[in-house]
């Protein structure tokens, strides 16, 4: 499992450059090849499919704190069993920084390469297949929406009509 931290640099123009993430030694933080994102994660050796990245840091925010109004792609929902929100989990590329919160969305299944997942109150990557050397690394992160969309539109039923469906 890999592990990180979080820091950021300006250069002497006031100008960001690469943040100064922690990232473990099978990846590192690069600039994106995407247009539509500044950086990106890639490898820097191979890792084998299967491999498990986190937990995703960040901080706890209640549902009447958030700010609607912000941008809130760096935020997870976290549920409980029965597949309600119990809360939410805001990386913000600062504070609350954390090299997974630089994983791009891959344009298509046949980019993906990793998947993420929820493990107890935690949320993780884990490698879809080998991801080769150099190569950036990637999710659909509608993947873990519709897996708990439906785990919760589930037991929205069950609760609605559950006695009535035998």
């Amino acid at each position: 499992m890999f592990n990180f931290g979080s820091r950021s640099k300006i250069d002497a123009f006031n100008v960001a450059v690469l943040p100064l993430v922690s990232t473990p030694q099978q990846v590192r933080l690069g600039f994106s090849s995407l247009p539509t994102y500044r950086y990106g994660v890639f490898s820097t050796c191979w890792i084998k499919a299967g491999t498990e990245m986190g937990p995703y840091i960040g901080k706890v925010v209640q549902r009447d704190e958030i700010n609607m109004t912000s941008p809130n792609e760096l935020m997870w929902e976290i549920f409980d069993d029965r597949g309600e929100i119990i809360y939410f989990l805001e990386a913000d590329h600062g504070t609350y920084s954390s090299w997974l919160s630089y994983v791009n969305c891959a344009r298509n299944d046949q980019e993906q390469n990793l998947e993420i997942y929820q493990s107890g109150r935690e949320i993780y990557y884990r490698a879809t297949k080998v991801v080769i050397l150099h190569f950036f690394l990637f999710s659909l992160f509608l993947s873990i929406f519709f897996s708990f969309f439906f785990f919760s539109l589930y037991f929205s039923f069950l609760n609605c009509c559950g006695d009535r469906c035998a």
